[in-house]
């Protein structure tokens, strides 16, 4: 009889597994045949436009597409990465040691193979590859062979025009090597290695960095004109990395050498300090820092630091730069380091002057969030003025030596561009576009609709640190005026003081737009969530024209129906966007699942094909077609904390879905990732309105993580809980009870559902034993529990790995099990049904 039973149950989990498998391989063939759009790249001169179809598992073909003709057929070559394009006669494109180079003219192609990459010089119609066995090789735009020469090292650069350079060695000397492809000469030699060659940013000069000796090393500038003069020669400490930063274009630059720590780590012992401001970042530290001023031609001054460990920063003026100590007061409440005690040095002089402390100053997301600024300082062009904020509220206009020349007095101003000619500062705002007069020291709003997140689309920006130079490069400004209520988009240009829609609004989601510095037409990739992407060309007029479709074709998708519901939680008004299942009928009842991650509202015009990255691990498009509403509701934070203010703003969401009859009250899911997998888990313990949950990465207990050390982001966590996602606002010591209050492991005896927990072991972001936790505690006070730990993967699958496949089998079946009723999934069985645990192993997916 037992052996009657057991051959019983191996025919019996053999089919299960079986059928598992079919399922999976369904699914991913299903997901196969979705094609998406790469974000697009223009040529110089804007008359071809280049655009990849990615597929979920291969995305090596670029389609060519003329911008002005839209009768000539798109043309393709293989490129993984960014296509080269050489003026507006041929392409080049690399993918896996390949290179396809086209002639847009001719329609003439050739492939290379053994290409480690490529170089295009503009000026004279040519192109130079990199072999793997580092030979330099050099064609014309018929694709002919014009030269080859022998690098030793495989260090090639160029200027992008007529230059390339490179280096050759023998048994006594080490050679800077510069060819156009039909002229070669020695412009530099040495005994020593030459261990780097680089250009600097205007593409005048070429550094070289040999080895010296006594613990240094010889930095060398070349002019890169017919004379190729040598401009500069000094020492720098051993091992330095050396930066050239351009001030006013070039004429000036300021050297910086840092060389770091040689010291090798100690194999039995790691000390971390409690006044250390790096806290485990030891890539960060320098040993030793060198700063010089150096004119072009004549002699470098080295700029003095005022105290030992200074930052000196060039801030585009000839005269002042910034300093201050790295990191001074930081203790990591902010996730990056604010820049106190900073000043004004004047190397004329030798003289300091006080800026304070500077405050990195806000800017709105589209999710409605606040997110800081990359900078503190933002520069001139012309090297005349700077802004920064000493309170992170507003903005104050600052001479060069450190006088306040004005403090704006006006709010919520964000992003500062400086015009063309410097006399005016533009700032994105949440309520339009500002314009600051720097003569008149005044300001005005320059309206541009009913929106509620600006961003100027056209300016160009330097980033150096904590200091940026950001300008228009023309006298009119292109701006996306979005609004987050309506999640719909347009685009104005301003010109000579008057306001032009040139993009009218739309509810498609504008995934990219590119253009030329003229603006003569704009190129977007647009999509919606029953309209797969596609390409458009914009012209003056407000004229839009298909450009390129891929062929991509997705019938069902224009049946895919969308609802829009608003309610109101912690003291806002809300949205959440709701999915009807395919083949819909209102004769039926079906289950939901409901994904919740913060604010989704801006997600809601995006293609929903099944291989989008958001949400991780929750398959919109999947569940619909199988017959489930999906929800995603919007959450946003009060002074309650933000598992509470999570809870009843899903509440309420769930109040406003559900005078929808057909929606199964009874058949609810509720699910997340990441932050969302802690909002999961904290609404699991407080609410009985849910059938199953599912936490992906989640945190369970807040004052652990509160106090952990984060490795992801390499500093201490509690920046995250104070100043960052979970807005708490406080510390720990400061409001236990907000903490505690807030922390699902306190409450976790209280879940009265089945909960599939899931992590990966090499996890740096949420530590995975955070979910171990929530698992321990559920085992504890026995409840229905499955925690899936993969191996071998981190904070999320995105990838077509073996765990991203099996995790998202098991998602499906999760939700079929319990919304369902689907209870022939012998795995979950396991847990649910008491004899389920004599099952063989074999059944386990």
């Amino acid at each position: 009889m037992k052996i009657i039973l057991l051959r019983l149950l191996m025919i019996f989990s053999g089919s299960v597994l079986i059928a598992a498998q079919n399922q999976s391989d369904t699914i991913y063939d299903w997901k196969s045949k979705f094609v998406s759009l790469a974000k697009p790249h223009i040529s110089a001169s804007g008359n071809w436009v280049a655009i990849k179809k990615l597929y979920r598992q291969k995305s090596d073909t670029m389609f060519i597409i003329n911008i002005k003709n839209q009768a000539l057929q798109p043309k393709k070559i293989l490129c993984s990465a960014i296509p080269i394009f050489i003026e507006d006669q041929a392409v080049l494109g690399l993918s896996n040691n390949k290179a396809e180079f086209l002639n847009l003219l001719s329609n003439n192609r050739y492939v290379y193979d053994n290409v480690l990459s490529a170089y295009k010089l503009d000026r004279i119609n040519r192109f130079a590859l990199l072999t793997k066995d580092k030979k330099l090789k050099f064609y014309n735009l018929l694709g002919q062979s014009i030269l080859d020469v022998q690098t030793d090292d495989g260090q090639v650069i160029s200027d992008s025009k007529n230059m390339v350079y490179y280096l050759q060695k023998n048994l006594t000397e080490w050679r800077v090597m510069q060819t156009d492809g039909s002229h070669t000469k020695k412009i530099y030699s040495t005994t020593n290695k030459i261990s780097k060659i680089d250009l600097t940013s205007s593409a005048k000069e070429l550094i070289i960095i040999e080895s010296g000796k006594n613990g240094e090393d010889n930095l060398t500038v070349i002019n890169v004109g017919e004379s190729n003069k040598q401009l500069l020669k000094m020492a720098v400490a051993e091992k330095s990395e050396v930066k050239f930063d351009e001030i006013q274009g070039g004429k000036t630059y300021l050297i910086k050498a840092t060389a770091k720590p040689t010291e090798k780590e100690d194999p039995i012992l790691d000390i971390w300090y409690g006044n250390d401001p790096f806290v485990n970042e030891n890539m960060l530290r320098f040993k030793k820092k060198n700063f010089w001023i150096w004119n072009n031609g004549d002699k470098p001054k080295e700029i003095i630091v005022p105290e030992h460990n200074a930052e000196i920063q060039n801030i585009n003026s000839e005269r002042y730069f910034l300093w201050y100590i790295p990191r001074k007061r930081h203790n990591f409440i902010t996730s990056a380091p604010e820049l106190n005690d900073a000043y004004i040095y004047d190397i004329n002089t030798g003289i300091s002057r006080s800026l304070g402390d500077l405050k990195l100053m806000k800017q709105t997301k589209k999710t409605g969030r606040m997110r800081k600024l990359g900078e503190e300082i933002f520069c001139s062009p012309n090297g005349k003025r700077f802004l920064a904020s000493n309170d992170g509220i507003r903005w104050t206009v600052f001479l060069m030596n450190g006088d306040k020349e004005k403090v704006i007095d006006s709010y919520g101003l964000e992003y500062p561009v400086f015009s063309k000619n410097g006399k005016i500062i533009y700032f994105e705002s949440s309520t339009g576009i500002w314009s600051y007069d720097i003569e008149m020291r005044t300001i005005v709003a320059l309206p541009t609709g009913n929106s509620n997140v600006q961003k100027i689309e056209n300016l160009s920006t330097i980033r150096n640190g904590s200091v940026a130079i950001s300008q228009m490069q023309t006298n009119y400004i292109l701006v996306e005026n979005y609004d987050k209520e309506s999640n719909q988009s347009s685009y104005k240009i301003l010109q000579n003081g008057n306001w032009r829609t040139y993009i009218k609004t739309t509810t498609n989601y504008i995934k990219n737009i590119v253009f030329t510095p003229s603006l003569a037409h704009l190129i977007t990739v647009e999509e919606n969530f029953n309209q797969p992407p596609a390409l458009y060309k914009y012209t003056y007029d407000g004229k839009r024209t298909l450009l390129f479709d891929g062929n991509i074709r997705d019938k069902s998708a224009k049946a895919i129906r969308q609802q829009i519901l608003s309610y109101s939680a912690v003291g806002k008004d809300l949205h959440g966007t709701l999915y009807y299942p395919q083949n819909y009928s209102s004769a039926k009842k079906y289950p939901m699942v409901v994904h919740i991650y913060e604010m989704q509202r801006n997600f809601s015009n995006e293609y929903l094909s099944p291989n989008n990255d958001f949400p991780v691990g929750f398959q919109i498009r999947t569940l619909i077609e199988r017959g489930y509403f999906v929800y995603l509701p919007d959450i946003t934070y009060g002074k309650d904390g933000p598992g509470i203010s999570s809870l009843e703003c899903v509440n309420k969401a769930l109040d406003a879905a559900l005078k929808i009859p057909t929606i199964d009250s009874t058949k609810i899911g509720l699910g997340g990732h990441s932050h969302g997998g802690y909002e999961t888990n904290f609404i699991a313990t407080r609410s009985n309105r849910f059938a199953a949950y599912i936490s992906g990465a989640g945190n369970s207990d807040i004052i652990r993580s509160y106090y952990s050390y984060n490795y992801n982001f390499g500093k201490p966590f509690y920046f995250q809980f104070e100043s960052e996602q979970y807005q708490m606002g406080t510390s720990v010591a400061a409001d236990k009870e907000l903490y505690f209050n807030n922390s699902p492991i306190l409450n976790v005896q209280n879940i009265s559902a089945p909960i599939l927990l899931w992590a990966g072991k090499k996890d740096k972001n949420i530590a995975w034993d955070q979910v171990m936790e929530f698992y321990i505690g559920l085992r504890r006070y026995q409840k229905d529990v499955i925690a899936l730990f993969y191996q071998n993967q981190g904070h999320a699958f995105l990838n077509e790995t073996p765990e991203e496949k099996d995790l998202s089998i098991k998602l499906l079946q999760w939700w079929d099990y319990f919304l369902k009723v689907n209870n022939d999934i012998p795995w979950i069985n396991k847990q649910m049904k008491k004899d389920a645990g004599a099952l063989p192993p074999t059944i386990m997916l």
